[in-house]
C-alpha cells in the first residue's frame, strides 16, 4: 500500500500551449495500480497526493484534473477488465471518468511506454498518446470546471499501490511550457507572432500574417523555400522547439519540409535545393529532421511518408544520418496539422523529436563538431521543397524556449 508524487515547482500557465513527453514503467510483474500525470490546483500545492490503490495518488485532489494509467480493476470504481487510460476528474475520490477508457493492453511488461500530453489553449483540447495511439481528447475550458478558476496549475504525476504491486517509475523527457512566475535567461517564446517578426523567409517562403503560419512552399511545382529565426540558438544550453506542420493534402504530392539547424555563411537566408532536398539539402553546416512525403527510391526511401535526420551539407543521395520512421500511418499529406516536438540536451548531446506525440528520432553526437562547423550558435529553421509533384507545405511555429545568442526581448 504505497502512494507517491512527484509535482513541478512552478506552475503551467493555461493561457498558453504546453507539450509535455514522458516514459513510464509499471514493471515487470503484479500489476497494480498504476499511476496518473496530473494537473492541479489543491492548497496542499506542490505537496499534495491523494489516496493509494486505485485512487492512484491522484483520485481525491482538489480542483484537479488526471490521465491516469490503471493496470489493476478495481470494481468499486467501475474499472473495465483491463488495463486502461482515461481522463479524470480528481475531484471524485471514486474517480470521475471524463473520457471513455481506452484498452492499454499489456504494459505491465518490464519496458519502457512512451507518453505525448499536448494543450492548445486556443481550442481549449488537451490530447495525449501512448506509444502511438491517441489515448483520450478532453475539450472544454479546464481553468473554470476543474482547476478552480485558475489559469495556472501545477503539473506533475503520481502513482500507486495496494495488495498486489510493482516497480511503477517516470522519465520526463521534454517540457515545453510556460511557467507563471520564472525569471530565466532563456527565450521562453510562446506567441507565434512575436516569433515570426523576428524570423527571415527566402525562396518561395511566405508569411501568412492572417493565420500566423509560414507557407514554404506554395502548391506549384518547382519550389524551395525557407523560413529562419535572425538570432541564432546557443547549443551550448538546452532546448524545446514546438510547430505544427501541414504537409498538404494530396497523398501523391511532394516533396516535404524540413527542421534545420545550420551555420550557411549566408545566415537566416539559406536555401538549400528543390525536390527531393527538401529546401535544405545543400545548406552548407547543418542537420535536419526530415519529413519526407515522397517515395524516391532511387535514394533508398521507404514506402510511404516518413521521417529521419540528415546532413545537409552532403549530397542528397548520402544526407541520410539515422534510420526512416513511418509517419501519419504512411500518409502525413491528409490535410492535417501534424505536431511535432523538438529537445536538444546540451550535457547529453542528444537531439531527440516526436511527431504527434510518439519519439520518431534521437541522435546523440557532438554536432557542433560534426554538423554545425565548429560553432556553438546555429540558425534554426524550416525548409520545404516541390518537384513534378507537389502540395501546399506550411509551418506554425507555436514556442520555443532556448537561449539565444542575442536575446530577443519578446517577453517581459
Amino acid at each position: 500500500g504505497k502512494a507517491g508524487s512527484a509535482i513541478f515547482n512552478d506552475k503551467i500557465d493555461l493561457t498558453h500551449d504546453f507539450n509535455i513527453a514522458f516514459n513510464l514503467y509499471f514493471g515487470p510483474g503484479q500489476p497494480a495500480d498504476g499511476m496518473a500525470f496530473v494537473l492541479h490546483n489543491d492548497p496542499n500545492g506542490v505537496n499534495a497526493i491523494a489516496g493509494g490503490g486505485g485512487q492512484l495518488g491522484a483520485m481525491g485532489l482538489q480542483n484537479g484534473l488526471a490521465i491516469e494509467f490503471d493496470t489493476f480493476q478495481n470494481l468499486a470504481f467501475n474499472d473495465p477488465a483491463y488495463s486502461h487510460t482515461d481522463i479524470i476528474d480528481t475531484d471524485a475520490a471514486l474517480g470521475g471518468s471524463l473520457t471513455a477508457p481506452t484498452d492499454l493492453g499489456n504494459i505491465v511488461d518490464g519496458g519502457w511506454h512512451q507518453v505525448g500530453v499536448t494543450w492548445d489553449s486556443q481550442a481549449h483540447v488537451l490530447r495525449y498518446w501512448v506509444d502511438g495511439k491517441l489515448g483520450g481528447t478532453l475539450t472544454g475550458d479546464i481553468a473554470t470546471q476543474y482547476l478552480g478558476g485558475q489559469t495556472t496549475a501545477y503539473a506533475g504525476f503520481t502513482g500507486a499501490t495496494g495488495g498486489a504491486h510493482d516497480l511503477q517509475q517516470v522519465r520526463v523527457a521534454a517540457v515545453d511550457a510556460y511557467f507563471a512566475n520564472v525569471s530565466s535567461n532563456y527565450a521562453n517564446i510562446q506567441d507565434p507572432i512575436a516569433l515570426a517578426n523576428h524570423a527571415v523567409v527566402n525562396g518561395s517562403a511566405t508569411y501568412d500574417s492572417a493565420h500566423h503560419t509560414f507557407v514554404l512552399t506554395p502548391d506549384a511545382a518547382g519550389q524551395a523555400g525557407s523560413a529562419m529565426l535572425s538570432q541564432r540558438v546557443d547549443l551550448s544550453y538546452d532546448f524545446q522547439a514546438s510547430f505544427d506542420l501541414y504537409l498538404g493534402n494530396n497523398a501523391s504530392g511532394a516533396d516535404g519540409m524540413a527542421f534545420v539547424l545550420q551555420n550557411s555563411p549566408l545566415g537566416a537566408n539559406a536555401t538549400g535545393g528543390g525536390g527531393g532536398n527538401y529546401g535544405a539539402v545543400g545548406i552548407t553546416n547543418g542537420l535536419g529532421i526530415a519529413f519526407d512525403t515522397f517515395q524516391n527510391a532511387e535514394l533508398g526511401d521507404i514506402a510511404g511518408d516518413h521521417t529521419n535526420f540528415f546532413n545537409t551539407s552532403t549530397p542528397l543521395a548520402l544526407s541520410r544520418v539515422s534510420d526512416q520512421q513511418s509517419i501519419g500511418n504512411g500518409n502525413a499529406t491528409d490535410g492535417q496539422w501534424h505536431n511535432v516536438l523538438v529537445s536538444w540536451d546540451a550535457t547529453d548531446h542528444t537531439l531527440t523529436y516526436w511527431f504527434d506525440g510518439v519519439q520518431k528520432g534521437s541522435l546523440t553526437q557532438d554536432i557542433v563538431a560534426q554538423y554545425e562547423g565548429g560553432s556553438q550558435y546555429a540558425y534554426l529553421g524550416f525548409t520545404g521543397a516541390t518537384g513534378g509533384a507537389h502540395n501546399l507545405q506550411e509551418v506554425h511555429l507555436n514556442s520555443l524556449t532556448a537561449t539565444l545568442e542575442t536575446p530577443l526581448h519578446v517577453i517581459a
